[in-house]
C-alpha cells in the first residue's frame, strides 16, 4: 500500500505566562520573578493574565490582599495526585465526568496526561469534543474514547483530521470510519506513518483484499496496536498448525476480528478444542467463526453434556440437529429448553463434576 506525503505542523511559541512543572506558575513580565500556586479555579492562561494584571501589591500584608484570591491560591501538584479531587474546582473535569470518562483509568494509566488535563481550557475542550461528534462518535461513547486516548487534547486538531483523511484517501468509507471511531479510539490514536505500515503489514501478512481490510479495521480498531509480529503469529497459527485456507481466514478476521488478540498458546489451545476435540471441520468453523473467540469454559462444557445425552449432533442433514451457535449463544436455560431437552439444575449438577 503506497504511503501518502506526511505533512509536519508547527506549533507556535511559548506564551509569556508558562507553566512549570507541577503546576508552579512563574510570570516574566515583572521587574522581578515570582512564584503563585495556579489557583482552583484557573481554566486558562487567560485566566492566569488577569490575576497578573489584578492591582495587587505581592509584599503587602495578607491581610490586605483581596480575599478571593488568597482562597483560590494552591499548593503546587504534587509528582502523585488524584484528579478527583480537583473536580469540584475545575469545569474541564466536571465536563468530562457528565460524559462518562473515568479520570481514574487517565490518572493510573496517563499521568501526563491527566495534568494536561488541569490546564486544559473548557473552550478548547469543546472543540475536541465537537470534532469527535462531527465525526460520528455517539454521545454515549465519547467518554470511553476520551478515557482510552487522552492524549487527544494533546494534538492538533488539523493532525488529527489529517488522519482522518488519510482513512478516507485509502477508500474507508464516511460510515466506516464512523463504525471505527465509535469501536475504538486506536483508528486516529496512531500517527500516520505507523497507520500506513499497519494497514499494509496486516494486509500482506493475510493476502487480504483491500475491501476485506477496510472491513476488517473498522469492526476492531484495535488491530492497528499490534505489532507485525502478532499478525505473522496468529497467520502461522491458522494456515500452518490447522491448515486454515487463505478464504477461510478472510472471513474468520472479518467476522471476528478479536482472534487477532490471542497469543499463540491460548489460539492454539482453542482451535485444537473445536476442531479436534468437538470434530467441528473447517467449514462449519468458517461459517460459525465465534467458536474461535466465544467462552471456551461454557462451550465445553455445553458439548460434553450434549455427548452424555448422545445430542451431539451438528450435522444439518441429520435429525436431531443442533445449532453448533448453541454452545456459545443464550442462556443455560434457552440451552436446556430448546436443545438439551433436560432441566438447568440436571445441567448445573453434570457442570460441577467438570470442574
Amino acid at each position: 500500500m503506497a504511503s501518502l506525503k506526511l505533512w509536519k505542523f508547527g506549533f507556535k511559541g511559548a506564551s509569556r505566562a508558562q507553566i512549570a512543572p507541577f503546576g508552579r506558575l512563574i510570570h516574566l513580565d515583572n521587574v522581578f520573578e515570582r512564584e503563585l500556586s495556579v489557583p482552583k479555579n484557573v481554566q486558562s492562561n487567560q485566566d492566569i493574565h488577569e490575576i497578573h494584571r489584578s492591582n495587587v501589591d505581592p509584599f503587602s500584608p495578607v491581610e490586605s490582599v483581596h480575599a478571593p484570591i488568597i482562597d483560590n491560591i494552591n499548593p503546587p501538584l504534587k509528582k502523585s495526585f488524584n484528579l478527583a479531587s480537583y473536580v469540584n474546582h475545575s469545569n474541564v473535569l466536571q465536563e468530562l465526568v457528565k460524559l462518562g470518562v473515568s479520570l481514574y483509568d487517565i490518572e493510573s494509566l496517563n499521568p501526563d496526561a491527566a495534568k494536561h488535563l488541569l490546564l486544559l481550557d473548557l473552550r478548547d475542550c469543546t472543540k475536541y469534543l465537537k470534532f469527535l461528534v462531527d465525526n460520528g462518535v455517539k454521545s454515549s461513547n465519547v467518554g470511553r474514547f476520551i478515557s482510552e486516548f487522552p492524549e487527544i487534547f494533546q494534538l492538533p486538531i488539523v493532525e488529527l483530521q489529517s488522519r482522518l483523511e488519510f482513512f478516507k484517501n485509502n477508500g474507508f468509507s464516511t460510515l466506516q470510519i464512523s463504525k471505527g471511531l465509535n469501536r475504538s479510539s486506536h483508528l486516529i490514536a496512531h500517527k500516520i506513518e505507523t497507520i500506513d505500515y499497519k494497514l499494509a503489514e496486516f494486509q500482506a501478512q493475510f493476502d487480504m483484499p483491500a475491501f476485506i481490510l477496510r472491513s476488517t479495521i473498522s469492526k476492531y480498531p484495535p488491530i492497528l496496536s499490534h505489532s507485525v509480529h502478532q499478525y505473522k503469529v496468529i497467520k502461522f497459527c491458522l494456515a500452518e498448525e490447522f491448515g486454515f485456507r487463505t478464504s477461510e481466514i478472510h472471513v474468520i478476521l472479518e467476522n471476528q476480528p478479536k482472534t487477532i488478540d490471542f497469543v499463540r498458546r491460548e489460539l492454539s489451545r482453542r482451535l485444537d478444542l473445536v476442531h479436534n476435540t468437538m470434530k467441528f471441520s473447517h467449514s462449519t468453523i468458517k461459517k460459525f467463526p465465534k467458536l474461535i473467540t466465544g467462552p471456551d469454559i461454557e462451550m465445553r462444557n455445553r458439548f460434553l453434556y450434549l455427548k452424555k445425552l448422545k445430542r451431539d449432533q451438528f450435522d444439518p442433514r441429520l435429525p436431531l440437529y443442533v445449532q453448533p451457535s448453541a454452545l456459545y449463544n443464550g442462556t443455560d436455560e434457552d440451552f436446556c429448553k430448546n436443545h438439551a431437552k433436560t432441566t438447568v439444575d440436571d445441567y448445573k449438577l453434570f457442570v460441577k463434576t467438570c470442574l
